[in-house]
Order: structure tokens, then C-alpha cells, then sequence
């Protein structure tokens, strides 16, 4: 039997992937648990561990020894199925899947759990789902959803236990390990909806990514069991008049009307355009149409290279590849606003933002002039993909010619897949990617003319090395490609930075806007940034916020920044941020001219700061040399 993982477990493991350096006491504060049941977690976790080669044991003073720390990667990636599809999924699940009203007693019956643990968690998934649930004295609870966000929400839910590889097996898995779903779906609309997504992976024009086949074929399954039994459920006309205005719409649209055919709906225009527009607007390894995209975006594409690089003194405008990636996704990401809901990004998703500063950064810019231009807020989510696009852009500044040839295969899309690509490339001298694909075109591949792969997926029975990676690509990670010696020169730099850093100490503050202003006039007065980086580092919060925990790190323009100064602020009591108390502000206030000549300061210091988070906390700020000493020890510079 497979050993299944809770959410808090296998948050557990990310944390010690992330962090191997915290003790349980971190942990538990981390995760809001005791240590007892902390320590309940990792002794359950024990035969699974031991499966991949890796040992928990817990030393005195509550510090926890790590065996086989290398292989924590392999273990997450492979563990993503086995994470317990939660009683509160369930319960939502199982009202899309209804057809009327269910009482409590039902639901709890179906599910085989007491009453009591429905009544429980009902109040606040009524409240999360306001538009989805209704619920009415006398008949119970339904789903009111209309049908186009109905199968969009069925796709959040199970997306995260699909990999696009075997799609049948993997209901039948999901049947089997988390929900009985084939009591509510055919086996037979499971497998035109397999039909489906393979006349779509045939087809020459576009390709999906796994994400985006699994969704697909997610929106398809639940449409088509639902038009079998109902055949009045179907999409309004938004989606009609939504393809009515796209000019480059023909192609798809003809797959789509064959697509419609195969599934008996070709008479049904609206429900032809709804599969058109998911064709169109979800994340894809390539398109026929990329020339007529790229043209079509060009103009906020350039509004933005423009923005970037008046702000960070970055020229990214003769990088066409950026400009097509950009187009592309920008132009996906405008049609799909929010009537699709992909899965949420983990939290080493999240990260993202925090290891590549520079890159989140330009993510935020074209996230200000996506709003101007088409007045849609992007999402977190979004801007972690943004980001990824601009990393790859630095990546590729730095990447030279290579010697062993590896290929790259990534479940997440081409994105992720060209960032670990290029991050690799530009780490180690000797390896030269010559690959970048997704699980379904590597297991087609004809041609074996590689000695490497590195994988964000689990692949069986390979004869070729595979070494797992994340789209992160941890520093564990490296360590088993190559061993490699950090760049002392920027470790040296970076040490005299924090050893001549503007320290202010302060007992309490009202708010983040009175502790900001407070602190930089301190870098005003010293002449170091002029009075409009103050305005430009608050307005930069209000478009994402830069709070991690017990730490900070805002940042403004680097026009305005006369001298590079880190600024670090302490609040005794806290500050309430966005969504932490925040005790420790890390201003890294980079002139202009140092941003342009080498930012790898910048970044290493971000990401040796995320290592820490809650061991910030212990480090005594009463005398400003000793804290500045404390901070570099922690920091290993």
C-alpha cells in the first residue's frame, strides 16, 4: 500500500529541503504545530524515507540530523501523488460532481466520515466558495457554479494528482488512492477524453505543455460525462463572443469543430468556442501562429523592455527570444484572465520570487504596464511565470559554449524548463543542453544522443543518468551534478557591504508607511538616495508586497539611489506588514551604476536571506558591530 502524506508532512519536507539548517523549534513555529506532533510527523515519515535513502534523527537541543540530504528532491517530486486529497476537497468535489442538493448527513455518508467533521469544516468552505455553493434550509448544499467555471474548478482540484503521461491510469490511480470518482464519471467519457487530448498532442499546428494537457483533458472529462447526462448543461455565450474578436482564431477553430464532432456537440457553436478558447489561451511548448502573436504584442512587449530598463538600467530589447516567450505568454495570459483557475503554485513556486530578485522585479514592471494596458490585475501566479521568463533572459547573458550533452524534461512548461537550462548551462562550463522537452514528447523521442537528463519528473527504467532537479535548482541539486566553489569575490564584496550598512533600531511602529519613511531619511540626510526613492520604494510595496516571514526587503528605484547603501532596520516589537509581523527591514538601496555593472551581490545576499527567515530572531541587535558580525555568520559570507 502507498503510504499517503498530509499536506503538513510534505510542507515539512519542503521546509527541510529549503532550510536543512533549522532546528524542530523553527519547524514547528514554521508550520504553527507542537514539537511532539512535529516529531510524530517525521517518525511516520520513517519507511518512506528510508526508501530513498534518507534519515531524520533528531539530536539534543532539538536539532535535527539530515542523511541523504541530495536525494530530498527525488523524494517531493515522486511524492506529489501521494499527498491525501484533504476531507474539505473532498466535500467540494463531491457537490460539482452532484446533480441537486445533498444534506449533511449524505455527504458524510458518501465520504465515510462522521457528521460532525462536515459540520465542521462547511462554514468556511461556504465562505471560500460564496459563488460556487449554495446552501438552503430544508434541502442542503449544491454547486450553482456555471458550467465553463464548474469544470475550471474540477481541474484545480485534481490537476496537482496528473502528470499527462497515462491519463486513464492516472483516474483509475486517483479513483483508487483519493476519491471514487468512477462512481460519478463513466469509464467511457474517461477515455474520449483521453481520445481528445491525443488527436490534440497529433496535431502539427501547437503543442501543450503536460500542465496544460492535464487540464484540458480535466475540463473535457467533466464536460462530456456532464453533456451525456444533461444535455442542457453547457456554456453561456461568453465564450462566443470572446473568439468572435480574435483574428488569429481560424486554425483553432477548426480543431475545435473537429473536436466538438468527435464528442457529438457540433452543433453547438457556444460550446465550439469555449474548446476553442481553451486551446488558445492555455500555456503551450509551441504555436504555428508565433509571427502574427508577436507582431500583435509588440507594442506593450517594447512598452515594457523600455520600463525595465529605465528602472534597472537592463537592455533586454535585442533578445528576440524574450520577445517571443513574452509575446506569447502575455498574449495567453490577457485571454485567460481568471476564468480558468490553474492549480496553486507551491511553495518552492513562491520562492521564486525571492531567489531571482532582479528578475521578480522586472516581473512587477510588466505586471504595471499589463494593468495599463488591459486593466487586469495579474496574479501572484503570473508574475512567478513573468519571472521566470526574465531569468532566463539574464541566464542566457552568462551562458557559454558547452561540452556534455544533457536534455532537460519539466512537467511546469518550456519556461521553467529554458530557466534550468540556462541556469545550468551558466554554473557549469561543461555541460551543453541540447534539449528542452515535456514528459509525453520524451517519451517519444527517436533519437538518444545525450548522456545526461535532468528531470523535474520521476522517469522509469532509464539506461541514461537522471538527476532530479526543481525549477529552482537547489543548491543540494547542484552538489549532485558537480561540486563548485562559491565566487569569493562577490561573498568578499557583499561581506564589506554588510559590514558598512546603516543600522537603526527602533522599540515599535505604527505602520510599515511610518517605519519606511522614518528609515530612509536617515539615507536622505546622509545624501546617499534622493527624496523620490522614499515614494518609489512605497509605491513598489503596494504592487507586491516583499514581507518573508520575520524579515523584510523592500527596494526602490535605482535612479534615485546616489551611493549603494544597505539599510537595516529593526523593530523590537514587530511592524505588521502584509502578511507577517516583521521585526527585521533589509533595504539594499543599489545605485544606478552598480545595478548596471553587476547585481550578483544583490542576488546572493536575497538568497542567503531566505535560508534564515525565523533564525533572525536570534540574533542580538543591542550593539550594531556584533549584530552586523551575528548576521554574517549566519549568512556563511
Amino acid at each position: 500500500m502507498i503510504m499517503k502524506l498530509t499536506i503538513r508532512q510534505f510542507k515539512l519536507l519542503q521546509y527541510i529541503n529549503d532550510f536543512p539548517d533549522m532546528t524542530l523549534d523553527d519547524y514547528s513555529r514554521a508550520l504553527e504545530i507542537s514539537i511532539p506532533t512535529l516529531k510524530s510527523d517525521i517518525k511516520n515519515m520513517e519507511d518512506l524515507l528510508k526508501k530513498y535513502k534518507i534519515i531524520l534523527q533528531v539530536l539534543g537541543k532539538n536539532n535535527l540530523q539530515i542523511c541523504g540530504k541530495e536525494n530530498l528532491t527525488h523524494l517531493l517530486i515522486d511524492s506529489k501523488n501521494r499527498i491525501e486529497f484533504s476531507l474539505d476537497e473532498q466535500i467540494l468535489l463531491l457537490l460539482i460532481l452532484s446533480d441537486d442538493f445533498i444534506v449533511l448527513q449524505d455527504i458524510a455518508d458518501k465520504l465515510f466520515v462522521s457528521k460532525s467533521k462536515i459540520e465542521k469544516l462547511m462554514p468556511d468552505l461556504l465562505k471560500t466558495y460564496s459563488n460556487d455553493l449554495q446552501s438552503l434550509r430544508h434541502y442542503g448544499i449544491r454547486c450553482i457554479s456555471p458550467e465553463a467555471e464548474k469544470r475550471a474548478l474540477f481541474a484545480k482540484l485534481l490537476s496537482a494528482y496528473f502528470k499527462g503521461i497515462d491519463l486513464c491510469r492516472e483516474v483509475e490511480d486517483f479513483n483508487t488512492k483519493h476519491f471514487p470518482i468512477l462512481d460519478y464519471i463513466s469509464k467511457d467519457s474517461v477515455l474520449i477524453a483521453n481520445n481528445v487530448i491525443k488527436i490534440i498532442q497529433d496535431n502539427k499546428d501547437f503543442s501543450f505543455t503536460d500542465e496544460s494537457a492535464c487540464q484540458l483533458f480535466l475540463c473535457f472529462l467533466l464536460m462530456i460525462d456532464n453533456y451525456k447526462k444533461h444535455k442542457d448543461k453547457t456554456v453561456s455565450s461568453i465564450f462566443t463572443n470572446i473568439i468572435k474578436e480574435l483574428p488569429n482564431a481560424t486554425i483553432y477553430l477548426k480543431v475545435a469543430r473537429d473536436i466538438a464532432t468527435l464528442l457529438n456537440l457540433d452543433k453547438n457553436y457556444n460550446e465550439i468556442c469555449y474548446i476553442c478558447y481553451m486551446l488558445m489561451s492555455l500555456r503551450k511548448q509551441n504555436v504555428f501562429d508565433v509571427d502574427a502573436i508577436v507582431n500583435q504584442m509588440q507594442d506593450i512587449i517594447y512598452k515594457i523592455l523600455e520600463n525595465i530598463e529605465y528602472r534597472l538600467s537592463i537592455d533586454l530589447s535585442q533578445d528576440m527570444e524574450l520577445v517571443k516567450n513574452l509575446s506569447l505568454h502575455i498574449y495567453a495570459t490577457v485571454l485567460r484572465k481568471d476564468m480558468l483557475k490553474p492549480a496553486n503554485l507551491d511553495c518552492q513556486w513562491n520562492e521564486l520570487g525571492y531567489q531571482y530578485p532582479v528578475s521578480f522585479e522586472m516581473a512587477v514592471i510588466a505586471s504595471s504596464i499589463i494593468k495599463e494596458y488591459y486593466q487586469y490585475d495579474v496574479s501572484r501566479n503570473e508574475m512567478i511565470y513573468l519571472t521566470l521568463h526574465f531569468q532566463v533572459a539574464i541566464e542566457r547573458l552568462k551562458t557559454e559554449e558547452q561540452k556534455i550533452r544533457a536534455i532537460v524534461i519539466c512537467h511546469y512548461g518550456m519556461a521553467a524548463a529554458t530557466l534550468i537550462s540556462t541556469k545550468i548551462n551558466s554554473l557549469f562550463g561543461v555541460i551543453k543542453i541540447i534539449g528542452c522537452y515535456s514528459m509525453h514528447d520524451f517519451l517519444n523521442l527517436n533519437k538518444h544522443d545525450y548522456d545526461l537528463i535532468l528531470s523535474t519528473e520521476k522517469i522509469e527504467h532509464s539506461k541514461i543518468p537522471v538527476i532530479y532537479v526543481s525549477p529552482a535548482v537547489r543548491e543540494n541539486e547542484l552538489e549532485q551534478i558537480l561540486k563548485y566553489i562559491n565566487n569569493k569575490n562577490v561573498s568578499n564584496t557583499l561581506r564589506l557591504i554588510i559590514m558598512e550598512s546603516m543600522v537603526l533600531n527602533y522599540k515599535k511602529a505604527k505602520n510599515i508607511d511610518e517605519i519606511l519613511s522614518s528609515g530612509i531619511k536617515a539615507l536622505i540626510d546622509a545624501k546617499l538616495v534622493e527624496p523620490e526613492y522614499l515614494n518609489s520604494v512605497l509605491e513598489r510595496e503596494k504592487i507586491s508586497p516583499t514581507d518573508i516571514g520575520c524579515f523584510a526587503v523592500p527596494h526602490g528605484n535605482p535612479n534615485f539611489v546616489n551611493k549603494t547603501k544597505l539599510l537595516i532596520i529593526c523593530v523590537d516589537e514587530g511592524v505588521q506588514w502584509n502578511k507577517s509581523i516583521v521585526k527585521y527591514i533589509f533595504l539594499f538601496a543599489v545605485s544606478k551604476e552598480d545595478f548596471n555593472k553587476n547585481f550578483t551581490p544583490l542576488t546572493i545576499f536575497y538568497k542567503k536571506l531566505m535560508k534564515l527567515n525565523l533564525n533572525l530572531e536570534k540574533i542580538d541587535n543591542t550593539n550594531d558591530m556584533i549584530f552586523k558580525n551575528n548576521l554574517l555568520e549566519l549568512l556563511n559570507i
